[in-house]
């Protein structure tokens, strides 16, 4: 494979990377918007003392919806973490410093999605026991 065909490849992987930064704002956008009426829902339902199974399914929606929404942020890592290996390798090949020589933290995004949806997850379980 020539050069120009790495410089190709080096190319379409930023591009790709910059796809999936906007999807996972997308994603959470959604999510949180998803969130906010399910809450808003239930709170409703609880006052206006509705049956029990409406109340109950508006909370395993909230439970279930939250998976479904953590599952995306999950394969969103995934294909970020196979982007940045592989442009790593690249990024050798071309003696570029793109990404590999960027500043690097320790608390990473997808440890703090896990914590944002393990918190939404807690309180749906919390949901169904205290309230």
């Amino acid at each position: 494979m020539g050069k120009e065909n790495y410089q190709e490849e080096f190319q379409e992987i930023g591009q790709l990377i910059r796809h999936y930064s906007n999807l996972r704002f997308a994603v959470l956008t959604v999510f949180l918007g998803f969130l906010g009426g399910a809450v808003t829902i239930g709170a409703n339902l609880q006052i206006q003392a509705v049956s029990s199974f409406y109340i109950l399914s508006i909370k395993a929606a909230g439970l279930l919806g939250t998976l479904v929404f953590w599952y995306f942020e999950w394969r969103i890592g995934q294909t970020f973490v196979h982007l940045e290996k592989r442009v790593e390798k690249l990024e050798k090949k071309l003696g570029y410093k793109t990404y590999t020589g960027r500043l690097s933290i320790k608390l990473k995004t997808p440890y703090i999605m896990t914590i944002l949806y393990g918190i939404v997850f807690i309180f749906w379980i919390l949901s169904f026991f205290l309230g």
